[in-house]
């Protein structure tokens, strides 16, 4: 991939999809940061809605904003569109029902460094009318081992492509894989794999919108179970690369057994549900055997697996009730 360079600071990427409620309020919150140097390409993955006539409209108010139309390809594919069109130093990701806080990238300008590869900084989950800030990680910088650690003990965000700020270069010869879902996880991993430094903000930068009704019965799809694969490829890479952080990458990877269990009891039950809650079980016992006295997994976590090995509508019940909140 060759990447095109303009002056000027961060390209910040949104892809657009059927998103008119929403888009002017993120679109928004990104022309009002109080740090001007940016772009904002608007992806357009093919809406079906207004959304890719709102695009152009917004695109003729501001020099800032370039719009670009593409066939529905998927988030990856629309990332990944944003990446090769991008023409700035750094590079930013904002999803189109979220927003920023105005002066995240004022924050990214002074808290860096000069070696800055990668700059993290803090989520708010909106849940209704509700905020919850995300676990918080201090101001520092840090090699990308000691990055990665501590990322891995950041409250489930440390994959999110959205609450990060990239040196370009990073994405050379890496792309997000199209056509997957939590296609972040692998892909965010191999980033932080290239960076010589790491910046970790204790600034509150991102508003990710929750929809409260989100969690309703439904049928379950193959690509949901790609939560488990992703963080399972995740650590195979790290016991060759980084294997004094097994124990860390185990616990993600327990982390996404949880998360697919429980919409696996949230699911219409049926024989897909039944073959994937199967094939969970057997990968949780696979686990244990061969990490259960290498690795220290939380009592919490090891006791829900076994809920969840005994009855999953259980399972589904407490872990909405104790953990989904």
């Amino acid at each position: 991939m060759v990447f095109r360079r303009e002056k000027g600071m961060i390209s910040v990427i949104m892809p657009v999809y059927n998103v008119e409620s929403t888009l002017e309020r993120a679109v928004q919150s990104v022309l009002e940061q109080t740090y001007s140097d940016f772009e904002l390409l608007l992806v357009d993955d093919g809406s079906t809605d207004r959304s890719g006539r709102l695009c152009d409209e917004l695109g003729q108010k501001d020099a800032r904003i370039r719009v670009f139309h593409k066939p529905n390809g998927g988030l990856s594919s629309a990332r990944n569109y944003g990446i090769q069109e991008a023409k700035r130093e750094f590079l930013a990701f904002i999803d189109s029902d979220d927003y920023y806080e105005k002066d995240i990238f004022e924050s990214f300008e002074r808290e860096r460094s000069e070696q800055t590869d990668l700059f993290v900084f803090n989520i708010k989950r909106v849940n209704g009318q509700e905020e919850f800030p995300l676990k918080s990680c201090s101001l520092q910088d840090m090699d990308r081992e000691s990055a990665l650690k501590a990322l891995f003990h950041y409250s489930g965000a440390e994959f999110y492509a959205w609450n990060k700020i990239y040196r370009r270069d990073l994405f050379a010869g890496v792309e997000y894989p199209e056509g997957r879902l939590y296609e972040d996880v692998y892909t965010t991993y191999s980033y932080l794999k290239k960076c010589q430094q790491v910046t970790i903000s204790d600034h509150y930068g991102y508003y990710y919108i929750q929809n409260p009704t989100s969690i309703v019965s439904s049928s379950f799809s193959e690509k949901q179970y790609d939560n488990v694969w992703q963080r399972l490829k995740l650590l195979e890479d790290v016991e060759v690369t980084f294997p004094n952080l097994v124990n860390e990458a185990v616990n993600k990877v327990v982390d996404g057994y949880l998360s697919t269990g429980f919409k696996l009891s949230q699911s219409i039950p049926d024989d897909l549900t039944a073959e994937y809650l199967t094939l969970l079980r057997q990968q949780i016992q696979k686990t244990r055997l061969r990490y259960g006295h290498q690795v220290s997994i939380p009592w919490q976590k090891r006791l829900a697996l076994r809920i969840l090995d005994f009855n999953s509508n259980i399972y589904g019940f407490l872990y909405k009730t104790y953990l989904g909140k």
